[in-house]
C-alpha cells in the first residue's frame, strides 16, 4: 500500500513540476498557396475573388484602330481591356462591347467559344460542332472569326482575329434583343478595324 502511495506522490510531483514550466510559444511561416489564374475576358457582371490581384498579360505589339457607330458610348478604361462601349436601346435594354487583346491564341477557338458559352450558362460544344457555329468577316486587311451565342434572354456576339502575335477579341454581350438589333452595326464596325 505504501508503494502505491509513494508512486502516486512521485507522479503527482512530476506532473506539478511540468505544469509550472514557462510556456513557450512557437510560430511557423507557411507559404501561401498560389491562386489559379483567372479566366480571360470575363464579362463585367462577373468577377472572381482574385481578379483584382491576378496579373494577366495583355498584347504588347502593334495596336489596332477602329471607328464605332455614333450611338455606342465609350466607357472608362478597365483592367485587361483595350476599350469598352455601352449600347442602350430605345426600350431600355443594354449591351456592352469589350475589346481585349492577349498574347498567343489564348487556348484556341474551341476553348474561347466554350468560355463564352459558359458565361451564358450553356453547355460546351464538342470540337466537331464548332465549325457550324463560326462565320467569317473579311476586310482588305483582316479576316475575323465570328460566333453568336444565345441562352434565350442574353446573347454574346464575338469576333476575333490574330494580329502581330496576339488574339484580339471584340465581344458584344447583353440583352438578346439588343445584341440581335446591333449585329449589322457590329459587322460594319469590324470592317473599320485596321492596324495603326
Amino acid at each position: 500500500m505504501r508503494l502505491i502511495r509513494d508512486r502516486s506522490i512521485i507522479l503527482g510531483s512530476v506532473l506539478l513540476l511540468a505544469a509550472c514550466r514557462e510556456a513557450k510559444v512557437e510560430s511557423y511561416r507557411v507559404p501561401k498557396e498560389a491562386s489559379p489564374p483567372a479566366p480571360l475576358d470575363m464579362p463585367s457582371t462577373q468577377s472572381g475573388p482574385d481578379m483584382a490581384s491576378t496579373p494577366v498579360p495583355t498584347a504588347s505589339g502593334a495596336e489596332l484602330v477602329w471607328t464605332t457607330p455614333d450611338h455606342w458610348v465609350a466607357q472608362p478604361g478597365a483592367p485587361m481591356r483595350k476599350a469598352g462601349y455601352k449600347i442602350t436601346a430605345a426600350d431600355g435594354g443594354t449591351a456592352e462591347l469589350t475589346v481585349t487583346a492577349f498574347p498567343g491564341d489564348v487556348g484556341g477557338d474551341l476553348a474561347n467559344v466554350n468560355r463564352w458559352r459558359n458565361q451564358l450558362q450553356l453547355a460546351p460544344l464538342a470540337a466537331a460542332e464548332l465549325p457550324a457555329t463560326l462565320q467569317t468577316v473579311s476586310t482588305d486587311a483582316m479576316e475575323f472569326k465570328l460566333t453568336a451565342i444565345e441562352n434565350g434572354t442574353q446573347s454574346t456576339l464575338a469576333a476575333w482575329v490574330m494580329h502581330d502575335g496576339s488574339s484580339w477579341f471584340f465581344k458584344l454581350t447583353g440583352s438578346a434583343s439588343v445584341v440581335a438589333a446591333e449585329k449589322p452595326a457590329f459587322v460594319e464596325f469590324l470592317k473599320t478595324i485596321k492596324a495603326e
